[in-house]
């Protein structure tokens, strides 16, 4: 079953985001299970949503790719909802 994931990064600034969006984007693209990626502002910092095969390729993409890569004081984001996924489509699937 996917797995979906909310992430809330307090402190953390468009500017800043797109940043590490930057780097970690074209790693996150190649990663075993990735399926897809929101993101947006919230009230005093930044949500990041994902959507994967499994918890374990999520975690053990943040463990091998994304914890080497953040710098000591980094913000770092917190887990806020994990939730089953039961379906996902894109607009050309809908519209097939």
């Amino acid at each position: 079953m996917r797995y979906g994931v909310k992430l809330e990064m307090p402190g953390l600034t468009q500017e800043q985001y797109d940043a590490l969006h930057a780097q970690i984007a074209p790693i996150g693209a190649e990663a075993t299970g990735f399926v897809a990626h929101i993101s947006g502002p919230t009230q005093g910092g930044w949500y990041v949503m994902e959507v994967w095969e499994s918890k374990a390729d999520f975690e053990r993409f943040i463990q091998e790719k994304v914890s080497p890569m953040m710098s000591p004081g980094a913000p770092m984001p917190n887990v806020v909802e994990e939730f089953e996924v039961h379906s996902r489509q894109t607009k050309e699937q809908l519209n097939a």
